[in-house]
């Protein structure tokens, strides 16, 4: 199995409720789109690294940065028009 990797850098609207608008007009959230298979020291990581990098460069406390990882299966992720993997049969 091919493993991948995508990264966006998101702002703006977020859904959560919890969030006020104040917070919402300052932080970043890092959206990382991956086929399942890291770990989750691997993960825990590449979120320290990303987080430190994401405050320096953007200037924001560390405090307001959100990242989520978004697992896609092979069988929901094509490239070039063909599925990485197909679904098996029940």
């Amino acid at each position: 199995m091919r493993l991948s990797c995508r990264f966006a850098i998101v702002g703006g609207r977020t859904d959560a409720d919890a969030i006020t608008n104040q917070r919402r007009n300052q932080m970043p959230i890092v959206r990382i789109e991956l086929s399942p298979g890291r770990t989750h020291e691997q993960k825990t990581r590449y979120v320290e690294e990303v987080t430190k990098l994401t405050s320096e460069v953007l200037n924001c406390p560390v405090e307001s940065i959100d990242i989520v990882f978004v697992e896609i299966p092979p069988t929901n992720w094509a490239h070039a028009g063909k599925f990485y993997a197909t679904p098996k049969q029940e």
